[in-house]
């Protein structure tokens, strides 16, 4: 049996909601770090649909360029 692991970006107060209008001044190596000790665990990555919509558009681009995430990016196309 797999386990499933939720991740958030959640700021210190507790707002988890719209993370693309706060988190990014904020982003840095430490947090990027972060991001892909967890994502990079992962061997199955589940997207909520406004999530995926937004991500699917990048993906064409990052497998042909060769990018080093696009793999898995690439394994939560849908069928």
């Amino acid at each position: 049996m797999r386990k499933i692991t939720a991740g958030l970006f959640i700021s210190l107060d507790g707002v988890v909601e719209a993370p693309d209008q706060w988190h990014f001044p904020y982003f840095n190596d430490e947090m990027g770090a972060a991001v892909d000790a967890t994502l990079g665990a992962a061997d199955t990555i589940l997207f909520g649909r406004k999530t995926y919509d937004s991500f699917a558009g990048a993906w064409p681009e990052r497998e042909a360029a060769g990018e080093e995430d696009a793999p898995c990016q690439g394994a939560g196309r849908r069928p």
